[in-house]
């Protein structure tokens, strides 16, 4: 017999005041201990109560409102076979009565006695007592008793008489839902879409009938509509998420799901398991991260201060090398990890690959603070200070360094460093000594090699080894733009303009057509061969490259004077 398809309606508590007209004659004791008995249950005194509607019905066993509140009582402390007996005398005693025929149905039901509740129901119904309502328990009932044909046809008869109605329309669906004939479920539920096409429960519940008749593009098209009229219903964000998670369109899945990751019913944990299952796949990474960074965006915006969130983003923007964002993690959660020098070394990694140099001398002195012996921070420290052009102290801190804790590699880009910071410092003797060593130590280091001899033909200085060092680097590196612009610039210096021309040109075909120190050197060459047509073309090119415009007019004004004479 089917027990879950019963939609009982609250249980009266407080009873009408008019009941207790109907003991206005009679001994005064009972009548004092009915109304102390309403008080005391009006103020929480559940036992008092009791007792005192048991001393009533000692006195006088015919007062039916003293076994119904007694029934009530007895129903609030979970005791529904005491509760029941009340209730039967209640009724047995004034069998017309609503409240009293109310009160012994609902009872009736919860203790299954349903062939019982069918029978007092039909009396109420024959006495055309609150007659729509009492009908319609008694098709509640009958759906109770397994006679779900007859309890549709009753159900029919109110409709028909009195109109739809959310509560009949709801017990024929569910009846038809137990039945498992999920069509007519739905068309119920249309009837009330109908009626009602802001309700957002009734879309709800015909997507789900949808989706156990097995109707899942219906479902999805409910579903839309829920989330047009609330667009963050989670019901309708995760079984949408799912619905085109299945259908292979994985961007909309994503994106529901990053929706519902709003919603903190959803237990945090269950959002990052589902993370972590589509950030463990490195083809989701590579074929949809807009929609996964949502999905993590979602997750730090709703969860802010949670460390764990917080890896876990920071994993996922490492992996997809959006190194800017895991550096804006890391920072605040530099200052909860200071006994481990691994988070500061990402930290310092991260501020340079990014190019935020302020942020990589900040962490590198914080880092040194926690490990004032690392060598790598003092190195990240000096490295931050030459990038912002802060010379003196980049070369102060790189010159504490010893080099000799150094590997190889590392102590010649501490070398490179120093000279490079030399350099700028206009320090050119020292520089010049130390770009030599460099050079003889290591005769294949290409930068150092290619730094230093268009550091020469700027300064226009021992040019045939400048000549020399920047052809060899080109000769290993004959597509690298850079290096042809230097080679280029060199030969220009010297005067071997067909030469330079002629490189200059590779250099721009080999991808520096966007640089605009490349396309100013150009312009320079051109100007030298007298080509001053072509010169302004490139001069123009670098001042909407971002080249220096004050510098880059005054040699278009040279051209203009030139051509004037």
């Amino acid at each position: 017999m089917r027990k879950n398809i019963c939609l009982l309606i609250g249980f009266l508590i407080t009873v009408h005041t008019a009941l207790y007209g109907q003991e206005a004659e009679g001994d005064n004791e009972y009548q004092y201990a009915l109304i102390e008995a309403v008080k005391q249950k009006n103020l929480g005194n559940i036992p008092g109560a009791i007792k005192l509607y048991k001393l009533v019905l000692k006195e006088n066993n015919n007062v039916p409102v003293a076994n119904f509140e007694l029934g009530s009582l007895y129903l609030m402390k979970e005791e529904p076979a005491k509760a029941k007996n009340n209730f039967q005398k209640a009724y047995e005693e004034e069998p017309q009565n609503y409240w009293y025929i109310k009160g012994y149905v609902e009872i009736l039901i919860i203790q299954e006695e349903y062939k019982q509740a069918e029978k007092v129901l039909v009396s109420a119904i024959e006495s055309n007592i609150k007659k729509t309502e009492m009908t319609f328990k008694y098709a509640n009932v009958l759906a109770m008793r397994g006679k779900e044909r007859k309890a549709l046809r009753v159900l029919r008869d109110i409709e028909k008489n009195k109109g739809i109605s959310e509560k009949v329309t709801l017990l024929r669906a569910n009846i038809y839902e137990q039945e498992k004939k999920f069509l007519e479920a739905r068309k119920e539920m249309k009837k009330l879409i109908e009626v009602f096409p802001e309700a957002v429960q009734f879309h709800v519940m015909a997507a789900e009938l949808s989706l156990k008749g097995g109707k899942n593009d219906e479902a999805a098209a409910y579903y839309e509509e829920v989330i047009a009229l609330d667009s963050n219903n989670v019901f309708a964000l995760t079984n949408l998420a799912d619905y085109y998670r299945k259908k292979g369109d994985m961007k909309k899945s994503l994106n529901y799901l990053a929706k519902s990751f709003n919603d903190k019913d959803i237990r945090l944990e269950r959002k990052i398991s589902i993370f972590r299952y589509y950030a463990g796949n490195e083809s989701y990474i590579e074929k949809y991260y807009p929609e996964m960074n949502q999905l993590i965006k979602s997750l730090m915006d709703t969860y802010p201060q949670n460390r764990e969130v917080n890896f876990v983003a920071f994993d996922f923007y490492i992996e997809g090398e959006n190194y800017e964002n895991a550096l804006q993690i890391i920072k605040p959660m530099l200052g909860e990890s200071l006994k481990r020098y691994e988070s500061w070394r990402q930290g310092m990694l991260l501020a340079n690959i990014t190019g935020n140099y302020s942020d990589l001398i900040n962490i590198s002195q914080q880092a040194l603070n926690n490990f004032p012996d690392s060598t790598e921070a003092k190195f990240f420290m000096a490295l931050g200070y030459y990038e912002e052009e802060i010379y003196d102290t980049a070369f102060m801190v790189l010159d504490e360094l010893e080099i000799g804790e150094l590997d190889e590699r590392n102590a010649t880009q501490v070398e490179m460093l120093k000279a490079e910071s030399l350099h700028q410092l206009k320090r050119y003797e020292e520089a010049d000594n130390m770009f030599r060593r460099i050079i003889k130590e290591n005769p294949e280091n290409y930068m150092v090699l290619n730094n230093y001899s268009y550091y020469l033909a700027n300064r226009e200085v021992n040019l045939n080894d400048a000549r020399k060092w920047s052809k060899k680097v080109i000769s290993k590196n004959p597509e690298n733009y850079t290096f042809l612009d230097t080679h280029a610039w060199v030969l220009y210096k010297i005067g071997e303009l067909e030469s330079a021309e002629k490189y200059i040109n590779r250099a721009i075909e080999s991808g520096g057509e966007n640089d605009p120190e490349i396309n100013e050197h150009a312009g320079d060459i051109q100007k030298a061969l007298g080509s001053y047509e072509i010169a302004v073309s490139f001069y123009n090119k670098a001042i909407i490259l971002g080249g220096d415009k004050e510098r880059i007019e005054k040699k278009i004004g040279e051209i203009r004077e030139e051509k004037n004479k």
